[in-house]
């Protein structure tokens, strides 16, 4: 198998697309197939910071393992998912989840959702976990943001200086308060960067304000509103 040629491999990979069980097996054959599989595997990546939570803190231990015996596997994560909670992590579970961050160096689009209240999440983050986060969010690969149900402070979001699009789904709870260190997408300025917003779901009042936020922060910023809201 070893001699064959690695676009065979490759393909057969391709075939098996997100099936983590089949791509594992890959994985164990031979080492030809073994990149391509972990390239597979760990293209997306699932935190949950959920806390104290049993399964979440399992995966997030996994995780760093593989990373601290496998460091080249950081380089194969493209997107990530990030659920935060209302409640901190442990000192042994936040320290991996920070490595975890430090590590990937080339993720193109991260999403940040919380299930509770939008303004749960975010703001009970540590300060080693939010600087690990926004390590991420400040990489020069990463240029899409997605902000599904959490407030981002808007001073994070002014110093994503890379970042071309950005989202913004469910209901996101938008604060009236243009205190720097209040809630996401409070002030306009500084945000010339961005090339693309889409608002997903939102009653007119939350839509509203988040375009008379963006309304003078680039004059080419393409704007698109989703799920039947009209223009």
């Amino acid at each position: 198998m070893k001699h064959l040629p690695l676009e065979i491999y490759s393909a057969i990979i391709e075939q098996l697309g997100k099936e983590s069980a089949p791509l594992c097996s890959c994985a164990l054959v031979c080492s030809s197939f073994r990149k391509f599989s972990q390239r597979q595997l760990f293209r997306v990546i699932r935190l949950n910071l959920l806390g104290r939570c049993s399964p979440a803190k399992k995966k997030i231990l996994a995780l760093h393992t593989s990373l601290v015996l496998s460091p080249q596997l950081a380089s194969f994560v493209r997107k990530m998912h990030i659920e935060l909670a209302n409640e901190d992590m442990d000192d042994a579970t936040a320290h991996s989840a920070s490595a975890i961050l430090y590590a990937v160096t080339s993720v193109e689009r991260v999403t940040i959702f919380s299930c509770s209240m939008p303004q749960n999440g975010w703001y009970h983050l540590s300060k080693p976990a939010t600087t690990a986060l926004l390590h991420v969010l400040r990489l020069p690969s990463c240029r899409k943001l997605v902000l599904d149900n959490v407030e981002f402070p808007c001073a994070h979001l002014r110093s994503l200086t890379h970042l071309r699009h950005l989202e913004v789904a469910s209901h996101l709870a938008i604060s009236q308060d243009p205190a720097p260190n209040n809630v996401a997408l409070a002030l306009p300025t500084q945000l010339q960067f961005l090339e693309t917003l889409t608002i997903e779901y939102g009653d007119e009042a939350q839509i509203a304000h988040i375009l008379d936020v963006f309304e003078d922060a680039s004059s080419s910023l393409s704007i698109r509103r989703l799920h039947g809201v009209e223009e």
